[in-house]
């Protein structure tokens, strides 16, 4: 008489191969949420840079921002929400790609001359966006040389 059915050491080895192929699934998908994040706070830092062009044309230079308190605080003074930068050049609307209680924030120095702007993001350590057109990611932004000058 044949018995119909599966035994124990295979019903394991299908659940084994169904757990694996679960986590490297569960992998791929944790990595493309923070490339999805990476994009919308990078596209968010360029959307402020537009802004600052359109400032720069209006005002003959940029908003003055250059104390290093601002390393600890988001986007001080000009990019708080009713700011009037925020009003006039973005139309009110501040961006949403940052949570501050994980760190991730965006930064801005100028001198009124040139400027840049930053923002930690999850699979480089930062993304950075200067007045002289440079954009790229870094893997640490140096404060040691001119606040302004780009890391690039």
């Amino acid at each position: 008489m044949k018995k119909r059915g599966f035994s124990l050491i295979e019903l394991l080895v299908v659940i084994s191969i169904m757990a694996i192929l679960g986590s490297l699934a569960l992998t791929a998908f944790s990595t493309a949420r923070k490339e999805a994040r990476d994009t919308q706070r990078k596209s968010e830092i360029t959307q402020y840079k537009t802004a600052l062009e359109s400032y720069y044309v209006s005002n003959g230079g940029y908003p003055v921002y250059s104390s290093s308190a601002a390393i600890s605080n988001q986007f001080q003074g000009i990019f708080d929400q009713n700011s009037s930068f925020i009003q006039t050049y973005m139309s009110g609307t501040t961006l949403q790609g940052v949570n501050a209680a994980d760190g991730y924030l965006y930064y801005y120095f100028s001198d009124g001359n040139k400027y840049k702007i930053w923002g930690k993001v999850e699979l480089n350590d930062y993304f950075e966006v200067c007045s002289n057109g440079k954009s790229g990611s870094l893997k640490a932004i140096n404060l040691n040389a001119s606040l302004v000058d780009c890391d690039l």
